[in-house]
């Protein structure tokens, strides 16, 4: 059995204690913070079993808890970041309670014994900047030069001004290693967990070190040198040995372009663009919009990705290296995806200095393009004045399929969008916007809250999908914004969907209490037994103690059904546009037909579909 132990800090009493965790199996990040919920909900931070192992992809940085936006539990996690916190020798921290002000949590590990110390921070003066940049990466810079010298290794978090004042707010995550910060930084975006870190907790940032440099910490770590274990893997392997090793072929686009151009190719003429509202439009105007995308924006990825020195890791020994850099940037489908084409903007110095502006200030970058868009449509159609949002009369987004500019219009586009950006953290108008889209949709009322695009749970809570056109991501899943949902471009019968989704859910969270990164797909089969059980010595049923996880999260769930009318027309046109192209099939024609017919039932019994084939596999 493996001896787990974590690291409780009562942040409000300024103490920590480091306890035996009681439990029959291998209890991972997600498994603690669901199991320590109580009144006084704790953040889990974690990282999985084998993290700081020469297995590729076992180091993510895992952070858990009650999310403020989803107003449930969420799960979100940085690949490659968990390293710090192997060398920390402590797998599970948990934060309860807020400090006395703004504060830094830093934790280090000397000659193997823990310090934990809370340290007044007042972040304002920070964020402004000093000519260096500002907001979120001025906090990351001014702690790792101050503690580069202190500790070997670490892993800075810090938040930026949306996690002070909107629900939006992200993690950002800086590695130091030897004194030399990664030039990436990687985030911890979804379910406003920085907003929680901040307004719950009091934090606006964690410095997690060692006095262990990251090669002191993988040369450490992994048992006897003559393990299977070990043979199986080993530091410096190349992408082809990976393939050999774990018996699967990473896709060659994604070796070669990166998440970013890899899902773009994917989606082709469905990628979404003006908020969504690419849905109504002609298969032969979202081929115009997608070859803009193409010859301007991915072209001039994809070479760039290609030349020598542009391929990074995440941080850990892992040959597959996704992220694709170019000019300093790390490019990623998700953002570059909700701050592009879902507002207009094709251009890849706009977009880049877009997320750069949206990270700076802290902010979800999906959760900001999902606001941003719906606030530029409205702006388009003429429901809001532009002195509303204190924009010169002429403020109006260049919105068009046809001979869209993917220069000109995507930098009018950008700048838009960043005056709008700036305006949600310092202008009045920005309050509602603040608590969510969700939120402010209901006080703007029809026919802009139709606009609206986003996952509802319960009361107040909400989540941006992943902008997919794709049915999987609008499924009500008790924990959105991840991948815990079958997302195939496919045409599936809702009741499967929502069974395939199930499925997905247990397996993602079986990775995310790994602690594995969700590109290593082969980890579902190799690491529960070939890996954990044999690592450790123990013989869990893994796919079983997850889907037990799974069920119990599923009791709590809280999804409601489609709010808005773009939702439900995202679904109805995905099914007429699939009829369309598809080989004939009675199911497919059924739906098309229901939705033809009428629309808000026919959504109504497709949703209630995809829920009861949820409750077929984590109801019982």
């Amino acid at each position: 059995m493996l001896t787990q132990q974590a690291l409780h800090v009562s942040l409000a009493e300024g103490s920590h204690d480091l306890c035996e965790v009681d439990a029959p199996c291998f209890v991972g990040p997600v498994d603690y913070a669901w199991s320590s919920r109580d009144d006084n909900d704790p953040t889990v931070i974690g990282v999985g079993p084998l993290a700081g192992t020469p297995v590729p992809g076992a180091s993510a940085l895992v952070v858990a808890g009650r999310s403020p936006l989803w107003d449930g539990f969420h799960v979100t996690t940085l690949e490659g970041a968990g390293l710090p916190l192997a060398g920390l020798g402590c797998r599970l921290i948990a934060l309860r309670g807020r400090a006395s002000g703004p504060s830094l949590l830093r934790l280090a590990a000397r000659e193997g014994k823990i310090e934990a110390r809370i340290e007044p921070l007042d972040p304002e003066g920070i964020w402004k900047g000093n000519g260096e940049g500002e907001g979120t990466f001025a906090l990351v810079r001014r702690l790792a030069a101050c503690y580069a010298g202190e500790l070997a290794s670490m892993a800075v978090m810090a938040v930026g001004p949306a996690a002070a004042k909107t629900r939006l707010g992200g993690i950002c995550v800086s590695l130091v290693d030897e004194g030399i910060p990664s030039p990436v930084h990687g985030w911890l975006r979804r379910g406003g967990l920085g907003s929680r870190l901040y307004q719950t907790h009091g934090l606006c940032a964690v410095v997690i070190g060692s006095d262990r440099s990251f090669a002191q910490i993988l040369a450490g770590a992994g048992g006897s040198a003559e393990s299977p274990f070990l043979e199986r893997f080993f530091r410096g392997m190349s992408i082809g040995e990976l393939e050999t090793a774990v018996g699967v072929e990473f896709s060659p686009k994604l070796k070669a372009w990166g998440s970013l151009g890899a899902t773009f190719n994917l989606l082709r003429q469905r990628a979404l663009w003006f908020n969504s509202s690419s849905v109504y439009l002609s298969e032969e105007e979202r081929d115009d919009l997608y070859r803009a995308l193409r010859e301007h924006f991915l072209g001039g990825l994809i070479a760039q990705a290609a030349e020598r020195g542009t391929h990074r890791t995440c941080g850990e020994p892992c040959p597959l290296a996704s992220r694709k850099v170019v000019e300093g940037r790390a490019k990623e489908f998700e953002s570059y995806a909700a701050l592009g084409p879902q507002i207009g903007v094709a251009d890849p110095a706009a977009a880049d200095a877009l997320v750069n502006r949206c990270e700076e200030l802290g902010f979800d970058t999906l959760a900001a393009g999902g606001i941003l868009g719906w606030l530029m449509e409205r702006l388009e159609r003429g429901l809001c004045e532009p002195a509303e949002l204190g924009l010169p009369a002429d403020a109006r987004p260049r919105w068009r399929a046809r001979g869209f500019d993917p220069v000109a219009d995507s930098q009018h586009n950008a700048a838009l969008a960043r005056q709008l950006l700036d305006g949600l953290l310092n202008a009045p108008w920005g309050a509602a916007l603040g608590q969510g889209l969700r939120h402010a949709a209901r006080a703007a009322g029809n026919p802009s809250s139709s606009l609206a695009v986003y996952n509802a749970n319960g009361e107040t809570g909400e989540m941006t999908p992943h902008p997919y056109w794709a049915p999987g991501f609008y499924t009500p899943v008790p924990i959105a914004g991840e991948f815990h949902q079958y997302y195939g471009l496919e045409f599936v019968p809702p009741r499967v969907l929502g069974r395939k989704s199930a499925q997905r859910m247990i397996a993602e969270l079986m990775l995310q209490n790994f602690g594995v990164c969700r590109l290593h797909r082969w980890a579902e089969d190799l690491f529960p037994d070939e890996l954990v059980n044999s690592h450790y010595g123990t013989s869990v049923d893994w796919l079983s103690h997850h889907r037990d996880l799974a069920h119990r999260i599923f009791q709590r769930k809280k999804g409601r059904f489609w709010e808005t009318e773009r939702m439900v027309d995202i679904i109805a046109l995905f099914l007429r546009n699939y009829h369309y192209d598809a080989a004939p099939d009675p199911e497919l024609d059924r739906w098309v037909r229901r939705f033809r017919e009428d629309r808000p039932s026919a959504a109504r019994a497709y949703w209630s579909e995809i829920n009861a084939g949820l409750e077929e596999i984590l109801g019982h």
